[in-house]
Formats: C-alpha cells, sequence, structure tokens
C-alpha cells in the first residue's frame, strides 16, 4: 500500500497477501458478539467484527493514478476465506487460517464492506474496510475436521383418543468449516456424516414413522425429523412392518345354523431385505392357532378348509407385500350358537418385547446402534466442541 516498500516492515494486520502499512493504517472498530447455540445455553463461537482503515498512494512518484493497486486490493480484501492476521495490537495474536492452528467455523473469514474515498487527485485515496471471522474462545477448541460445533434436539409425545403415544425428534447437527485455501471450493466434510451417529434404543411396542433429513447448503448443518408410535396389543413379527388382517363369520343359507363358514384375510407388509415368505409362515401359524380356537368354541370336530387364495399385491413397490385369504367352515354345536361367533381369540398376546408402556421417558433412552435413512429411530445426548 504505501509508496516505498520496506522490506523489514512488521505487519501487524494482513489479509491474504495484502499487507497494510502499520503507519497509515488505523484501527477503527472492534467488536466481538458470542454465538450461542440453539438451546441458549452455551456459546459455540465468537463472531468478531473487525473495522480498519488505511491510505492507498501511487506505486510510484510519477504515477497519476493507484488504478493498478486497487484493481488488485478490491480481489484481494473481497474475496472470502483468506487468511487473516491481526497481532501486537493489544487484543491479542490472531492467525486465522493460516499456519497456526487457529480457524474460521464458518466458511470465513468474510469481508463485510469496502469503502473508496479519493484525496485530491487520482493517485491517492483512503480506504475503510472490514470482516467478520467465527473462531470459538476455549481452551480445547477444535476448528476443524470431524467435531461437532453443536447437537441439540427437541422429543414431543402426543396420546390420541385412543390411548396410544407418538412420539416424534426434531434435531439439528452443525459442523465447524472454511476453506481450505483461498482458491480451494471443494467440500472437505458434509454433515451428512454423523446421520449415522443418531441412535435411540427402540421403544418396545413402537413401530418407526417416516423420517426426514435435510441438508444445509453449506453442508454444516443437518436437520432431522423422525418418530414412532405405539401399536396395538396384537405387534408384528420381526421383519413385518405392518399387517392389515381381518376375520368373519356366519352361516351359507338362511336358517342354516349348523355350518358356518370363517373367512380369515390378511395383508402383510415387509421390511426391506425381509423375503415374503416370513409372512407366509406368520399367516400358517395364525390361521392354525384359530382355526383350533373356533372348533373349541363351535363344539365342533374339525375346521375344513373351503379356499386359499394367496396374492402379492405390491410387486414392484418399495415395500414388499403378501396377501393371504382363507376361507374354512365349521359344524357347529347349536347349544354353542352364541358362544364366541367372532371374538373367539380370548387375549390377544404381545411380542416377547415386554413393557406396553404408553408414555415413555428420555431416562430409558440411551444409544444401542446405528439406523439407516430409511427407518431413523434414535434419541441422543447434545454434543458440542
Amino acid at each position: 500500500m504505501p509508496a516505498i516498500k520496506v522490506d523489514n516492515t512488521e505487519y501487524d494486520v494482513q489479509y491474504g497477501s495484502q499487507k497494510f502499512d502499520p503507519v497509515t493504517t488505523e484501527t477503527l472498530h472492534i467488536s466481538g458478539k458470542p454465538q450461542y447455540d440453539s438451546s441458549g445455553r452455551t456459546i459455540i463461537y465468537v463472531r468478531w467484527n473487525f473495522v480498519f482503515r488505511t491510505i492507498i498512494y501511487a506505486a510510484f512518484e510519477n504515477d497519476t493514478t493507484i488504478d493498478f493497486q486497487m484493481n488488485a486490493i478490491r480481489q484481494i480484501l473481497m474475496s472470502p476465506g483468506n487468511s487473516f492476521r491481526y497481532v501486537d495490537r493489544g487484543l491479542g495474536d490472531l492467525c486465522i487460517n493460516s499456519d497456526g492452528p487457529q480457524r474460521d467455523v464458518s466458511w470465513g473469514p468474510k469481508p463485510q464492506f469496502l469503502e473508496w474515498e479519493p484525496w485530491g487527485d487520482a493517485n491517492v485515496a483512503q480506504v475503510t474496510w472490514g470482516v467478520e471471522v467465527c473462531i470459538p474462545e476455549c481452551n480445547s477448541a477444535k476448528y476443524q475436521g470431524k467435531v461437532i460445533l453443536e447437537w441439540n434436539y427437541s422429543m414431543t409425545y402426543e396420546r390420541d383418543v385412543d390411548g396410544f403415544t407418538t412420539r416424534r425428534i426434531n434435531g439439528h447437527v452443525v459442523i465447524p468449516q472454511t476453506r481450505q485455501a483461498q482458491g480451494n471450493r471443494n467440500i472437505v466434510l458434509s454433515a451428512d456424516e454423523f446421520r449415522e451417529k443418531i441412535y435411540q434404543r427402540p421403544l418396545p411396542g413402537f413401530r418407526p414413522l417416516a423420517a426426514t433429513f435435510k441438508l444445509s447448503e453449506d453442508k454444516c448443518r443437518l436437520e432431522y425429523s423422525f418418530g414412532d408410535e405405539e401399536m396395538g396389543e396384537d405387534i408384528p413379527p420381526p421383519g413385518v412392518i405392518r399387517i392389515d388382517a381381518s376375520m368373519s363369520s356366519g352361516n351359507d343359507r338362511p336358517y342354516a345354523m349348523k355350518k358356518f363358514t370363517y373367512n380369515f384375510n390378511a395383508t402383510y407388509t415387509v421390511a426391506r431385505g425381509f423375503p415374503l415368505k416370513i409372512a407366509a409362515a406368520h399367516f400358517q401359524r395364525i390361521t392354525t392357532a384359530r382355526q383350533a380356537a373356533a372348533v373349541k368354541a363351535a363344539g365342533g370336530k374339525k375346521a375344513i378348509v373351503v379356499n386359499w387364495h394367496p396374492g402379492e399385491p405390491r410387486i414392484y413397490g418399495k415395500a414388499k407385500q403378501a396377501s393371504y385369504s382363507i376361507t374354512f367352515a365349521i359344524v357347529r354345536d347349536l347349544r354353542r350358537f352364541y358362544l364366541a361367533p367372532l371374538h373367539w381369540a380370548g387375549k390377544s398376546r404381545r411380542s416377547s418385547a415386554g413393557s406396553t408402556s404408553r408414555t415413555p421417558t428420555t431416562s430409558s433412552m440411551k444409544p444401542t446402534g446405528p439406523i439407516v435413512s430409511r427407518t431413523p429411530s434414535s434419541a441422543h445426548a447434545d454434543r458440542r466442541a
């Protein structure tokens, strides 16, 4: 910047390759604003703003303009991600994105403005420039790598009119990041890489709901939302997402009460990666149990299968489905005409998953294993760098 360059001059302020003359450069303003996390409980970094004013002279005595210098100065001072040096000025040494460990954690340093005011002729001007840097201010600060600036979440519980609970978990993960060099625009790390770090201990008797993940444009923030809902008394077997089943019974002809026909239909939605044969095995078990219960309730001797219709309603769908329909007849004891014509099964049995708790608490949730994007279900503790 000065008209005469002195090689042994100690430059206290420097941005990129632009060195500010210590004789003509003045620090007009410095302010630091703490950036709190979304919960307001802790500071994840401090946002520092600097304003400098300096004088630009012609490079040589015979120059009539400073156009050449200003072309280069504008490009340097208005390019984000450059190295920033501010030392020996009483604030403490700041060497951001330089040879030291300090790195900006929010894609900075970021130039804020540049003001240019000519003095007299076109060979002298006053330049005022502002820049913003974001750095953690703690002894154990980590500026780059696979570290976390902020990890927070909230939970919502909703109980429907039938007394069943639906739980939703909404949260986000924030990581630090800046350019490896001013001209390097490659993304070194994405917050999406932390998706599998989200864990949850599955709640007994609950089924995971659909999940959403949103990655920010700067790749530093991953927002997520997922949940699970409480199932009824009859829980599908492992590998089956949902079962829609129904059963009906009745006489075939008017006034003919001796022979009863039972219709049992079920459609299975099988989880990704599981074979459809697990649905067939389960339908066989439950059909055998229901036939035995119906024979016992009717006082008959045995059940006679009348019709059997297997099907695959969703061949090209994302989640495979299998459907089964069976019709069987029983010759009834008329003395048991009104005994359990439909609700013959007695008490429903829950799976070995255990508890029927309708209102899970956060104290019962601990990390147990990773999830995948299609069936995420997780709870976790807050983590910060």
